[in-house]
């Protein structure tokens, strides 16, 4: 993260600043009570305060004689973004807007995620204990020693249990603080039970003294609840095993009930699968017939019966024809009658015209000749008229026998040509594989509706996918069911054995039940007998419940003791492989910035305390006590550089640092100087000081006070 521009108004002692900063290290130099270290908090609070926290501070914090509150704003970048954050305490308004894109955000939170994510800090006590060097103050690591190790362990453990396990620990010694403690005003847990345990013990034998009579009854009484205690115990241990058992038929039946689900689907999912298949193919083989009307196949069935009705009605017209052609030649006057018949009517003509001519009617033989010519005639003509009528009845049945046939035959070819039209469209070869192609067609037709109806029986108004998801959910719920069964495999146990310990639990609840109330019977007998003497059962039982609480509160108290150690001891076994890469991180610092005096630093798991290895003796030192202030500092400048290299990892935050290297002498400040340059290829350094010490590793130079502002032409001047 480095900041290109900061404006501050009305913070403090600072009425207007306004500067342009450069990457590296900018010095901002100015005299004591200038606002240096006010500059710092406001930098602190543009960074990480919510401008509608009610905090009395910020009210302090604005300017003196000034109705208005402070307003903060930079313009910063991180990574490839761009940002300008605006804070303005007096209307409790935080503005981030990217300055690319034009979008703004209004939320604290959200900014306030990306203000840590770009120092790669997670919050404000681990920038000020790591990235931040208040004036005299490079020594103060260890005041947020708790969450520079959550954050050290969560650099092994990915972040997720650092927190949980620093806000245990409080938690955790926050409740044996408060068994443990002892006063005179605020007692501790125990202090106060072990208190009202000695009144108690005080009142109870000054009763004692007064009341002997139900001495025995209290002894039956406290047999009676040692008794019950012994059976509740029991009777808890037989039904939590009870209800296990129940859980583990509960599951078994579970089990039983998917197991046939699973069945039921997979069988249902296969046969479906199966039944596309088989579809597909009907389909595939109905789609090589053709689709024969009904109305066809009657129609060929009837013009087939029609083609063999006419075949046998043709043969006997064709018969009856040739019968009667025969008749008609048979009836036909032969030429001899005719012949015959002429030749007579002729001789009687002659003999008759003769006769009147010739024979002037004398010759009656002529007369009679001619009569008897006429006779004959008579007779061939009525044969040979009979003869011709005959033939014309003839003829005429023969014209409609003739024309039947022609009919028969007409309708027979119109009859044949419909049938082999019809076979001709259906490719068949014949009636019977026309109605044999009709028959499989709709044998096909009938497979694949019956096979339809089974598929949609199987698949119940769902869809395939939807069964094959159906059987995905019933499998892993088959498989956790099976998880849980193998947990309760030894509390199963057969129906028989399950009634005998419901038997057993339901005996225990009964003699459970007896015993309570037995015990009721004495107190209430024990406080008759005591006839207003009853204290002493109270206090004693009051005793006894405080005697239980005292050992339940050790008890809880062991139990925080184990706890408070098992977490530290674990968060020291996280916190070693982070702390090894920390000491070799700040030894190589140290080895730098005292000119390889000190080479060596070891970290204290629980505290974040050092130890410095001395050549010089041999042995690790407690800096605190053998080292000078000077080498102290330079310690803790070491550390402070590489716990920000190390929990910032690549984000680079800014770092701040207010007159950091008081107590160096120059050749101290000689090597922490080159320190800090080195510092400032991949920090963005802002120092404030009053001294030039720092100016031959700035970058750029700025200016609070006038009075330091010796070479203006060079340097960027800030109004104050």
């Amino acid at each position: 993260m480095k900041i290109r521009r900061l404006e501050i108004l009305r913070y403090k002692n600072i009425e207007s600043f306004s500067a342009e900063l450069s990457d590296g290290v900018n010095v901002i130099s100015g005299l004591n009570e200038s606002g240096k270290s006010t500059l710092v908090e406001a930098l602190t609070d543009l960074l990480f305060t919510d401008p509608e926290s009610t905090a009395k501070r910020l009210k302090e914090n604005k300017s003196w004689n000034e109705t208005q509150s402070f307003e903060l704003s930079m313009d910063f970048e991180t990574g490839s973004k761009r940002y300008r954050l605006k804070k303005n305490f007096d209307v409790g308004l935080t503005l981030l807007t990217n300055l690319e894109s034009g979008e703004e955000i209004d939320n604290h939170r959200k900014i306030q995620s990306i203000i840590n994510n770009s120092l790669g800090l997670a919050n404000k006590d681990i920038y000020l204990a790591t990235s931040t060097i208040r004036q005299d103050e490079i020594d103060l690591v260890s005041r947020s020693s708790d969450a520079i190790k959550d954050k050290l362990e969560g650099l092994i453990t990915g972040g997720k249990e650092e927190v949980l396990a620093s806000e245990a620990l409080k938690k955790v010694e926050g409740r044996i603080q408060e068994i443990k403690k002892e006063g005179h005003k605020h007692l501790g847990v125990l202090q106060k039970l072990q208190k009202k345990k000695q009144e108690m013990i005080y009142e109870l034998d000054k009763a004692k003294r007064e009341i002997e009579i139900v001495t025995k009854n209290r002894a039956k009484l406290k047999e009676t609840q040692s008794l019950l205690e012994g059976i509740r115990t029991e009777y808890q241990a037989k039904k939590s095993q009870m209800e296990k058992a129940a859980r583990a038929a509960e599951n078994e039946e579970r089990r039983k009930n998917l197991e046939e689900r699973y069945s039921d689907l997979n069988n249902r999912v296969k046969s479906i699968k199966s039944s596309d298949q088989l579809l597909a193919e009907l389909k595939n083989e109905i789609s090589k017939l053709p689709k024969i009307d009904e109305d066809d196949i009657r129609l060929v069935e009837e013009q087939s019966a029609q083609i063999r009705y006419l075949e046998n009605k043709k043969s006997p017209i064709e018969q009856k024809a040739v019968d009667l052609a025969e008749k008609i030649e048979q009836a036909k006057p032969n030429v001899l009658v005719k012949v015959l018949a002429l030749f007579f009517l002729a001789a009687s003509v002659g003999m008759t015209t003769y006769f009147f001519a010739f024979a002037q009617m004398s010759d009656t033989r002529f007369l009679i000749g001619a009569g008897a010519d006429f006779v004959i005639f008579l007779v061939t003509a009525l044969i040979w008229f009979t003869k011709s009528r005959q033939v014309s009845a003839l003829e005429i049945n023969y014209q409609i026998k003739k024309d039947n046939l022609e009919e028969v035959i007409t309708d027979y070819d119109n009859a044949s040509a419909t049938v082999r039209e019809l076979l001709a469209r259906y490719k068949a070869s014949g009636v019977s594989d026309l109605k044999k192609k009709f028959e499989d067609y709709r044998d096909l037709e009938k497979e694949i509706k019956s096979e339809a109806r089974r598929n949609e029986t199987w698949l119940g108004g769902k869809t395939l996918v939807q069964l094959e998801e159906d059987l995905q959910r019933v499998t892993r719920d088959l498989a956790v069911e099976n998880e849980t069964a193998r947990e309760l495999r030894i509390y199963s146990m057969e129906a028989e054995d399950s009634e005998k310990l419901r038997m057993v639990v339901e005996a225990l609840e009964k003699q459970k039940s007896n015993l309570e109330a037995t015990e009721l019977s004495l107190r209430r007998q024990l406080e008759f007998a005591e006839s207003g003497c009853e204290l002493q059962a109270s206090l004693e039982e009051r005793l006894e419940y405080i005697d239980e609480d005292i050992q339940r509160a050790k008890r809880i108290l062991r139990v925080y003791e184990l706890t408070h150690d098992f977490i530290e001891k674990s968060r020291k076994n996280v916190l070693k492989a982070s702390l090894s890469r920390l000491e070799e991180q700040t030894s190589n610092l140290l080895s730098t910035v005292s000119g390889g005096k000190y080479q060596k630093v070891k970290f204290d798991p629980s505290n974040l305390s050092y130890e410095v290895f001395s050549a010089a003796k041999d042995d690790w030192i407690d800096p605190n006590l053998e080292l000078s202030r000077g080498a102290r500092d330079q310690l803790y400048l070491a550390a402070r550089l590489a716990l920000v290299q190390m929990i910032s990892q690549e984000k680079k935050p800014l770092l701040i640092m207010d007159e950091p290297f008081l107590t160096f002498d120059h050749l101290r400040r000689r090597e922490a100087l080159e320190v800090l340059r080195v510092t400032g290829e991949d920090h963005q350094v802002f120092i404030l000081s009053c001294h030039p010490y720092y100016d031959s590793v700035a970058s750029k130079k700025l200016y609070l006070s006038q009075e330091l502002q010796s070479a203006p032409e060079s340097h960027t001047p800030v109004g104050v």
